[in-house]
């Protein structure tokens, strides 16, 4: 391992999925940063047999900037390629409000797909009768599309949690279907007996450094915009390469093949272009989607750094909003909404604004930015 933030704690082996947590297991020895067989090797039970051969044992390394771990990763056969789902409720096409977390681990080869992972905290319980509640779709970031595979799960006993077992979620995948999960096409979600639509959902990502995602929205403009667009974008980085994919649609006009800018600016600023992403417009040319191909960039040390500080957005123009009319900040994934309430402070309920002055003249609101202290 290399370049953690913090000074390196003792790395360790636990028991648990990927998405949950589990009790220790073993230390690991490092040195220089190395992990060497030679001061690694230990004796399995059978039962922690039987959880590395069912995925359910990961590696973690926490450091003085991340103490429950900075690094880690699922134990897992070797595969041709692997990719990851991070589940929440800001990945549904409409925004879900919840705690709720989950992650999935695909692995790939010739043709065979096996998932595994966990979810917990679900708001209302999770609902098997909606064909099974858990799925594979297709469809990009910030779009809806069909069943690919139903996923079996292992419920728990609060019925808002469960885990995908190896031996019941191993498919053969179409070629179709190859091409699209590698192509970012594919996505899972999760339905409760509130949310019936979805409540947690991730799109599947090969593997990165680092994942960022963004809700696109006219509300998101420095001007608010009233439209009915709307769409999502996932970003990988991998070392100082960043690679996007996702997809918008409904804009209020037509758009161009060159609508689409990546940014340098906090949120409630205006930034100047960074790239250029290239969209492949629909046949109304009112949305489109953002193919990893024709959309993986070079950054600069420093353009890293702004990604990781929430310094970039998304800015998606049309005819009739040539400034903007969608716009996201890139944000680290998983994204939760703010705990607690909205609170204005000034004026005080019941108090008496008097505007004084030209009334022809432009009213001029001023506020301070609202602040998330669980960011």
């Amino acid at each position: 391992y290399q370049d953690i933030d913090g000074s390196p704690g003792g790395a360790r082996l636990h028991m648990g999925y990927a998405g949950s947590t589990g009790e220790q297991l073993f230390t690991i020895t490092t040195t220089s940063e190395l992990i060497e067989a030679a001061d690694n090797s230990f004796d399995l039970s059978e039962d922690q047999l039987a959880a590395l051969l069912a995925r359910q044992i990961y590696f973690n390394l926490p450091s003085s900037a991340q103490s429950s771990g900075e690094l880690r990763a699922q134990i897992l056969p070797e595969a041709t390629a692997y990719f990851v789902s991070t589940l929440s409720g800001a990945s549904q096409t409409e925004f879900v409000n919840t705690d709720a977390y989950g992650q999935a681990i695909v692995e790939y080869t010739n043709g065979v797909t096996t998932i595994t992972g966990s979810f917990s905290g679900l708001d209302s319980d999770f609902n098997l009768n909606a064909a099974g509640g858990a799925h594979i779709y297709d469809g990009y970031a910030g779009s809806s599309g069909e069943i690919v595979q139903r996923l079996n799960v292992m419920l728990g006993d609060d019925s808002q949690s469960g885990t995908f077992a190896s031996e019941n979620n191993t498919f053969n995948l179409e070629e179709a279907g190859v091409t699209a999960l590698f192509d970012r096409g594919q996505y899972i979600s999760l339905v409760t007996t509130d949310q019936v639509n979805g409540a947690i959902r991730g799109q599947l990502l090969p593997y990165a450094n680092a994942y960022f995602t963004t809700t696109l929205s006219g509300f998101s403009q420095l001007l608010p915009v009233e439209t009915g667009a709307s769409g999502a974008l996932k970003a990988e980085l991998r070392g100082n390469e960043l690679t996007i994919s996702g997809s918008f649609n409904n804009l209020s006009a037509n758009a161009t093949e060159d609508n689409t800018s990546l940014r340098i600016g906090d949120a409630g600023t205006l930034g100047a272009d960074l790239v250029k992403l290239q969209p492949e417009l629909s046949r109304d040319t009112r949305g489109g989607i953002y193919r990893p191909a024709q959309n993986t960039f070079t950054l600069s040390n420093t353009e890293v750094r702004d990604l990781r500080q929430d310094g970039q957005y998304v800015n998606i123009v049309s005819s009739n909003f040539p400034i903007g009319e969608l716009r996201g900040q890139l944000l680290a994934e998983p994204n939760y909404a703010p705990e607690g309430e909205t609170e204005v402070v000034i004026p005080t309920d019941g108090e008496l604004l008097v505007a004084d002055g030209d009334p022809t003249g432009m009213l001029s609101l001023k506020w301070d930015p609202s602040t998330d202290e669980s960011d």
